[in-house]
Protein backbone atom coordinates (compact mmCIF):
# COMPACT_ATOMS: atom_id res chain seq x y z
CA UNK A 1 0.00 0.00 0.00
CA UNK A 2 1.36 3.63 -1.01
CA UNK A 3 -0.41 6.17 1.59
CA UNK A 4 -2.16 9.39 1.58
CA UNK A 5 -0.02 12.08 0.44
CA UNK A 6 3.18 9.40 0.50
CA UNK A 7 4.77 11.94 -3.29
CA UNK A 8 2.76 14.68 -2.80
CA UNK A 9 4.90 17.69 -4.63
CA UNK A 10 7.71 15.37 -5.44
CA UNK A 11 8.72 17.45 -8.10
CA UNK A 12 11.81 15.42 -9.76
CA UNK A 13 9.81 12.46 -9.93
CA UNK A 14 9.01 12.16 -13.99
CA UNK A 15 7.57 8.47 -14.29
CA UNK A 16 5.63 6.17 -12.11
CA UNK A 17 5.21 2.73 -12.82
CA UNK A 18 2.75 0.51 -9.99
CA UNK A 19 3.67 -2.87 -9.94
CA UNK A 20 0.70 -5.76 -10.31
CA UNK A 21 1.45 -6.20 -6.68
CA UNK A 22 -0.06 -3.28 -5.27
CA UNK A 23 -3.44 -2.74 -4.46
CA UNK A 24 -3.99 0.17 -2.53
CA UNK A 25 -3.00 3.81 -3.00
CA UNK A 26 -3.91 6.63 -0.56
CA UNK A 27 -5.70 9.90 -1.86
CA UNK A 28 -3.54 12.35 -3.30
CA UNK A 29 -0.25 10.22 -3.36
CA UNK A 30 1.34 11.68 -6.17
CA UNK A 31 -0.81 14.74 -5.91
CA UNK A 32 1.50 18.25 -7.24
CA UNK A 33 4.30 16.33 -8.42
CA UNK A 34 4.79 18.92 -10.83
CA UNK A 35 7.76 17.12 -12.97
CA UNK A 36 5.09 13.82 -13.67
CA UNK A 37 5.05 12.62 -17.01
CA UNK A 38 4.08 9.20 -17.39
CA UNK A 39 1.70 6.68 -15.02
CA UNK A 40 1.61 3.14 -15.63
CA UNK A 41 -0.88 0.84 -13.40
CA UNK A 42 -0.16 -2.76 -12.88
CA UNK A 43 -3.36 -5.14 -12.39
CA UNK A 44 -3.34 -4.80 -8.54
CA UNK A 45 -5.54 -2.13 -8.21
CA UNK A 46 -9.15 -1.45 -8.82
CA UNK A 47 -9.76 1.99 -8.11
CA UNK A 48 -7.47 5.56 -8.67
CA UNK A 49 -8.04 7.00 -5.85
CA UNK A 50 -9.47 11.13 -5.38
CA UNK A 51 -6.63 13.21 -5.75
CA UNK A 52 -4.44 10.82 -6.67
CA UNK A 53 -2.73 12.66 -9.68
CA UNK A 54 -3.84 15.99 -9.09
CA UNK A 55 -2.03 19.29 -10.14
CA UNK A 56 0.41 16.91 -11.89
CA UNK A 57 0.63 19.83 -14.63
CA UNK A 58 3.17 17.48 -17.34
CA UNK A 59 1.75 14.19 -16.81
CA UNK A 60 0.73 13.16 -20.39
CA UNK A 61 0.03 9.72 -20.36
CA UNK A 62 -1.25 7.09 -18.08
CA UNK A 63 -1.43 3.31 -19.08
CA UNK A 64 -4.13 1.98 -17.02
CA UNK A 65 -4.31 -1.41 -15.44
CA UNK A 66 -6.64 -4.25 -16.49
CA UNK A 67 -8.60 -4.24 -13.63
CA UNK A 68 -9.31 -0.53 -12.80
CA UNK A 69 -12.68 0.17 -12.88
CA UNK A 70 -13.15 3.53 -11.43
CA UNK A 71 -11.30 6.97 -11.12
CA UNK A 72 -11.95 8.88 -8.39
CA UNK A 73 -13.05 12.58 -7.35
CA UNK A 74 -10.17 14.72 -9.23
CA UNK A 75 -8.03 12.21 -10.03
CA UNK A 76 -6.51 14.14 -12.71
CA UNK A 77 -7.70 17.09 -12.21
CA UNK A 78 -5.63 20.23 -13.49
CA UNK A 79 -3.46 18.01 -15.50
CA UNK A 80 -3.27 20.77 -18.03
CA UNK A 81 -0.92 18.72 -20.27
CA UNK A 82 -2.79 14.87 -20.56
CA UNK A 83 -3.86 15.31 -24.52
CA UNK A 84 -5.47 11.77 -24.53
CA UNK A 85 -7.13 9.22 -21.86
CA UNK A 86 -7.90 5.85 -23.07
CA UNK A 87 -10.97 5.00 -20.50
CA UNK A 88 -10.34 1.09 -22.07
CA UNK A 89 -13.30 -1.37 -21.56
CA UNK A 90 -13.36 -1.64 -17.41
CA UNK A 91 -13.80 1.37 -15.96
CA UNK A 92 -17.45 1.72 -14.65
CA UNK A 93 -17.35 4.96 -12.90
CA UNK A 94 -15.54 8.22 -13.26
CA UNK A 95 -16.09 10.50 -9.91
CA UNK A 96 -16.44 14.06 -9.52
CA UNK A 97 -13.86 16.47 -11.20
CA UNK A 98 -11.69 14.06 -12.00
CA UNK A 99 -10.63 15.44 -15.26
CA UNK A 100 -11.43 19.27 -14.83
CA UNK A 101 -8.75 21.72 -16.16
CA UNK A 102 -7.42 19.10 -17.91
CA UNK A 103 -7.37 22.41 -20.09
CA UNK A 104 -4.85 19.74 -23.44
CA UNK A 105 -7.62 17.03 -23.31
CA UNK A 106 -8.63 16.76 -26.97
CA UNK A 107 -11.69 14.35 -26.79
CA UNK A 108 -12.88 11.45 -24.38
CA UNK A 109 -14.39 8.63 -25.63
CA UNK A 110 -16.37 7.35 -22.54
CA UNK A 111 -17.73 3.52 -23.80
CA UNK A 112 -16.49 0.39 -22.40
CA UNK A 113 -18.81 -0.52 -19.30
CA UNK A 114 -18.95 3.78 -18.22
CA UNK A 115 -21.92 3.89 -16.21
CA UNK A 116 -21.83 7.02 -14.10
CA UNK A 117 -20.19 10.17 -14.70
CA UNK A 118 -19.97 12.20 -11.46
CA UNK A 119 -20.25 16.10 -11.36
CA UNK A 120 -18.23 18.23 -13.56
CA UNK A 121 -15.89 15.73 -14.24
CA UNK A 122 -14.71 17.35 -17.62
CA UNK A 123 -15.15 20.85 -16.18
CA UNK A 124 -13.42 23.46 -18.13
CA UNK A 125 -11.51 20.92 -20.90
CA UNK A 126 -11.23 23.53 -23.03
CA UNK A 127 -9.67 22.02 -25.63
CA UNK A 128 -12.28 19.22 -25.99
CA UNK A 129 -13.24 18.89 -29.29
CA UNK A 130 -15.31 15.67 -29.70
CA UNK A 131 -17.30 13.53 -26.89
CA UNK A 132 -18.73 10.22 -27.84
CA UNK A 133 -20.68 8.75 -24.81
CA UNK A 134 -20.85 4.90 -24.47
CA UNK A 135 -24.16 2.83 -24.60
CA UNK A 136 -23.84 1.77 -21.05
CA UNK A 137 -23.89 5.36 -20.00
CA UNK A 138 -26.84 6.10 -17.63
CA UNK A 139 -25.80 9.14 -15.55
CA UNK A 140 -24.34 12.43 -16.32
CA UNK A 141 -24.05 14.27 -13.18
CA UNK A 142 -24.15 18.61 -13.19
CA UNK A 143 -21.85 20.43 -14.82
CA UNK A 144 -19.78 17.33 -16.66
CA UNK A 145 -18.75 19.14 -19.65
CA UNK A 146 -19.55 23.06 -18.68
CA UNK A 147 -17.48 25.29 -20.32
CA UNK A 148 -15.57 22.69 -23.00
CA UNK A 149 -14.72 25.82 -25.19
CA UNK A 150 -14.21 23.64 -27.89
CA UNK A 151 -16.88 20.95 -27.95
CA UNK A 152 -18.80 20.72 -31.22
CA UNK A 153 -19.30 17.24 -31.81
CA UNK A 154 -20.94 14.89 -29.17
CA UNK A 155 -22.22 11.65 -29.65
CA UNK A 156 -25.50 10.56 -26.85
CA UNK A 157 -26.54 6.95 -26.25
CA UNK A 158 -29.96 5.95 -26.85
CA UNK A 159 -29.98 4.61 -23.09
CA UNK A 160 -28.48 7.53 -21.30
CA UNK A 161 -31.65 8.04 -18.40
CA UNK A 162 -30.31 10.55 -16.04
CA UNK A 163 -28.73 14.37 -17.07
CA UNK A 164 -28.27 16.77 -14.56
CA UNK A 165 -28.07 20.59 -14.88
CA UNK A 166 -25.78 22.35 -16.99
CA UNK A 167 -23.91 19.56 -18.56
CA UNK A 168 -23.50 20.78 -21.53
CA UNK A 169 -23.27 24.40 -20.66
CA UNK A 170 -20.52 27.11 -22.25
CA UNK A 171 -20.12 24.78 -25.04
CA UNK A 172 -20.49 25.34 -28.96
CA UNK A 173 -22.25 22.00 -29.17
CA UNK A 174 -25.10 23.18 -27.30
CA UNK A 175 -25.51 26.75 -28.59
CA UNK A 176 -25.85 25.04 -32.35
CA UNK A 177 -28.87 23.33 -30.81
CA UNK A 178 -31.53 25.16 -33.15
CA UNK A 179 -34.48 22.80 -32.57
CA UNK A 180 -36.71 24.46 -29.33
CA UNK A 181 -36.39 21.32 -27.60
CA UNK A 182 -34.05 18.16 -28.74
CA UNK A 183 -34.74 14.38 -26.95
CA UNK A 184 -31.95 12.44 -25.19
CA UNK A 185 -31.74 8.98 -24.46
CA UNK A 186 -35.17 7.13 -25.42
CA UNK A 187 -37.64 9.84 -24.01
CA UNK A 188 -36.01 11.37 -21.18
Amino acid sequence: AVGADAFTACTSLNRVVIGDKLTSLGSGAFSGCIGLTEVEFGGGLQKIPNSCFAGCSSLMTVKLGKNITEIGEEAFYQCESMLHFDFGKRIERVGARAFSYCTSLLDAELGGSISFVGEEAFFRCTAMERLVLGDKLRVLEDGVFYACLALTDVTIPAKLSTVGYSVFEETPWIAAQTDEFFVIGDGI
